[in-house]
């Protein structure tokens, strides 16, 4: 369950959408093309061992290697397998397709495993450098088994050819697989390699174009009573906005509305230029907006905290390489670098709400959602998360709280407050937290520094209401002063 709930609110944009094999689909023409490609150049030869003319050289497991990289050990080993197979019907040589096809799983397996695992072109060198090594010897161990039975030749005169002529010559071609697998690799990586979040943000908005509208909004779950009830409300690019209100009064509900969780009854919610009742842009919908939860441990699904953070970013297609920076840069972010390697069990409350950050962050969003994301951690750890928080907004990123806490509610440029389904205050949190009585008539607290301040006017003392707790003291100390 907890899987689920970062695949579809975090992680994968597309997860649940009707038409999410836009990528699948680009992929599969990409294989067929270097499945075609590495047929054509198994027809291609020439001599590369002087000493044996008649072993030929051809770069036909390359483009199997490329896509190893690009997709994973299972499509590239598939690429190739493929490849072997339609050569060997085309050319009638069906022990050289057992093989080759041998072969090929030592060539693409070990690379694209070791390149998946470090996410680096260092990975990439490492794992060329494994599978040259796989590959000469099952070349070796190959031509030991098939040569016999498809040349005729004695096994004791195969034995006698492995130093002087076969080693050499599969440490050659082992070598040119490498070296054309990983230039002609870095070359294309960005071009075959899928990059969904780049599609994000191409489109500029125009002129003062909100980043969420909601326009007259209805959402009922039961089909009987509204969860949301005639919502009307934009929140600009930029903007730091909470939400606020008692429980069932629709807060979450509203906020699950913004990356397409939910699709409104009536009514129209837009992010960006987008909207959410639109199935083909919720993919770009949930990469622009990214959703936080109450319970940390509902968005953690991997062990260590890298893999944790790297999860979403993986599932949109991001390039390892990029995928690395990504991880690092994200955890920067939230206060956890030096964290890769931790086990996420073995973190606080606080950290791991930092984790759950830092997935979203990973891909690159231009609105986080936070739902009651401070609820189940410690006060220290709610102080760190509403530091990120401002920072985040600092850099430009629109912020969407839900909270219980009104020193939190605070921080924000704007407050809306619910009440079965509508929006029954809106303003600044000057204009909204002063209001004490209606917020009690909601079961909502008031501020510290609001109620210390009514107290303060009840019992005769002229200081102003503020949200400002520096203010307050600063008009008592003088009232002590003129007294």
């Amino acid at each position: 369950m907890e899987a689920e709930k970062k695949t579809a609110a975090t992680a994968n944009p597309a997860a649940g959408i009707k038409n999410t094999n836009r990528w699948d689909t680009r992929q599969l023409v990409v294989m067929a093309l270097m499945c075609a490609l590495s047929v054509l150049l198994s027809f291609i030869e020439f001599a590369i061992f002087p000493a044996a003319a008649w072993l030929k050289y051809d770069a036909s497991f390359v483009p199997a290697m490329i896509c190893g990289f690009a997709f994973g050990a299972g499509p590239g080993t598939a690429v190739g397998l493929v490849a072997v197979v339609l050569h060997g019907l085309m050319s009638g040589n069906f022990w050289g397709a057992v093989m080759n096809a041998l072969v090929v799983c030592g060539y693409v397996i070990p690379s694209a495993l070791i390149y998946k695992r470090m996410r680096t072109w260092k990975g990439a060198i490492i794992g060329l450098i494994v599978s040259f090594i796989c590959a000469v010897i099952l070349a070796i161990v190959g031509n030991l088994l098939v040569t016999p039975i498809y040349a005729g030749m004695p096994v004791e005169a195969v034995a006698a050819m492995i130093v002087p002529i076969l080693l050499p010559f599969n440490t050659m071609k082992a070598a040119l697989n490498a070296v054309i697998t990983l230039a002609i690799y870095k070359a294309i990586s960005n071009l075959i390699t899928p990059k969904k979040n780049q599609v994000v943000g191409k489109k500029e908005r125009k002129g003062n174009r909100a980043m969420i509208d909601f326009k007259d909004v209805r959402f009922t779950y039961d089909g009987t009573n509204w969860a949301i009830n005639g919502v009307t409300t934009s929140i600009q690019p930029g903007e730091f906005v909470c939400i606020l209100g008692g429980n069932g009064s629709g807060k979450s509900t509203l906020a699950k509305h913004i990356n397409a969780l939910l699709i409104p009854d009536e009514g129209e919610v837009r992010v960006g230029e987008w909207s959410t009742a639109d199935e083909d842009a919720r993919y770009l919908i949930r990469s622009t907006a990214g959703m936080v939860f109450q319970n940390p441990d509902d968005q953690i699904v991997a062990t260590l905290v890298e893999n944790d953070v790297a999860f979403g970013p993986e599932n949109l297609g991001v390039p390892t390489d990029e995928l690395r920076e990504r991880i690092t840069a994200s955890l920067k972010a939230v206060g956890l670098s030096g964290f890769e390697k931790a086990e996420t069990t073995a973190l606080s409350g606080g950290q791991k709400q930092r984790v759950a950050i830092a997935g979203v962050l990973a891909m690159k969003p231009r609105v986080l959602i936070l739902d009651e994301a401070s609820a189940m951690i410690d006060p220290r750890g709610r102080t760190g998360l509403m530091r990120i928080v401002r920072e985040l907004n600092s850099k430009g990123f629109t912020i969407i709280m839900i909270t219980h806490f009104m020193e939190e509610a605070a921080a924000a440029q704007r407050i809306l407050v619910m009440e079965a389904g509508r929006i029954c205050m809106e303003g600044t949190p000057n204009e909204v937290l002063k209001r004490a009585d209606e917020l009690r008539h909601l079961h909502l607290d008031v501020p510290f520094s609001v109620r210390f301040s009514l107290a303060c006017q009840d019992a005769g003392l002229p200081v102003t209401t503020t949200l400002d707790a520096q203010t307050l003291e600063d008009e008592l100390c003088n009232l002590l002063l003129t007294r």
